[in-house]
């Protein structure tokens, strides 16, 4: 099993695109990404996580500062649903812990902000925890690079 274009990798099944230049906000981003017949990458598991933070960090353009997009987004008004784009479950996360919804119920109190997810360097808020590449709740209209998926197609 192939992808059939050499930017993109394969990894179970899947292949993704990462992108990291130009920047673009998470509605750009899944629009490219649909225009590819993709979406913005969703993730299953600790091994699809390791897989998407390591490409991510392999990258030439890659920026301790930059916000790479994923498919989540945070359903309506609520501080800690999120779904993915792909409309399969969110069963894995990879949050900082107690990161998930902080920063959303700030936001919520003030006005209602669409919030989308992205992954970003994090330093560790503790010993027992490395600094690196961790989930992190973002407005939308943010500008990031950004990981898209698409399964098999053949």
């Amino acid at each position: 099993m192939e992808c059939a274009d050499d930017r993109l990798q394969m990894f179970n099944g899947s292949c993704y695109l990462f992108v990291s230049y130009p920047e673009v906000t998470w509605h750009t981003a899944q629009q490219i990404c649909q225009g590819m017949k993709a979406e913005l990458a969703s993730i299953h598991s600790i091994e699809e996580e390791n897989f998407v933070t390591a490409n991510i960090r392999d990258s030439t353009e890659y920026s301790t500062s930059a916000i790479y997009w994923l498919g989540g987004q945070l359903v309506a008004k609520s501080i800690d649903h999120w779904e993915w784009v792909d409309g399969s479950p969110l069963t894995f996360s990879a949050w900082l812990p107690g990161q998930m919804s902080a920063e959303i119920e700030v936001n919520d109190a003030l006005s209602y902000t669409p919030m989308c997810l992205g992954i970003q360097w994090m330093p560790s808020p503790t010993p027992a925890l490395p600094s690196g590449l961790y989930w992190q709740s973002q407005r939308c209209n943010a500008v990031g690079g950004y990981v898209c998926k698409r399964g098999n197609q053949g």
